[in-house]
C-alpha cells in the first residue's frame, strides 16, 4: 500500500462544486452561473394558492353582493312597471288577462327573491351550519335535563 494522499482522494465530481448538489438545480446561495430566477419553493407556491384562493372568495361574495343589490334595485322598479301595465291592459285586454300577466311579474319577482337568498358566501354559510348545530345541540341538552 504504498500510494500517495493524491491517488487516494480522487475527486469524480465537477471542480468547485458543493457536495450533494447537482448541477440542473439552481442553488439560492451558490454561484449558479446561470442568472436566471429560482424556482419557488413550496412555501412560496403555497402562498401563492392561498392568495389565490382568498381572492377567489372575495370575487365570488362580491358577486353575490352585486346580484342582491341588482335584486333589490330592479325588482321594486319591475314591480311598479308591471302595475302600471296591468291598469293599462285591464282597459285593454280585460281584467282576467291583466291579473295573469301581473301575477307572472310577481311569481318571477319572488323566485328571483328566493335566487338571491339562496346564493351564500362563505361567512353566511358557515353562521347557518353555526347555528343550526348550536340548535341541536341545546335541543338535545334541554332533553337531557327535562328527563332528570
Amino acid at each position: 500500500m504504498a500510494e500517495t494522499a493524491d491517488e487516494f482522494l480522487a475527486h469524480f465530481g465537477v471542480v468547485g462544486m458543493k457536495w450533494g448538489k447537482h448541477k440542473a438545480q439552481s442553488s439560492s446561495g451558490g454561484d449558479s452561473g446561470g442568472g436566471g430566477a429560482a424556482t419557488p419553493t413550496r412555501r412560496d407556491l403555497k402562498a401563492l394558492d392561498k392568495a389565490s384562493k382568498k381572492a377567489d372568495i372575495a370575487k365570488r361574495d362580491a358577486d353575490i353582493e352585486k346580484a342582491r343589490e341588482n335584486y333589490n334595485t330592479n325588482a321594486r322598479k319591475n314591480y311598479l312597471d308591471a302595475k302600471a301595465q296591468y291598469k293599462i291592459d285591464k282597459v285593454t285586454i280585460g281584467k282576467r288577462e291583466a291579473t295573469k300577466a301581473f301575477n307572472k311579474v310577481k311569481d318571477q319577482n319572488l323566485l328571483d327573491y328566493q335566487n338571491s337568498q339562496l346564493a351564500k358566501s362563505g361567512k353566511e354559510t358557515t353562521t347557518a351550519v353555526l347555528v343550526t348545530v348550536g340548535a341541536i345541540v341545546l335541543g338535545g341538552v334541554a332533553k337531557a335535563l327535562s328527563e332528570q
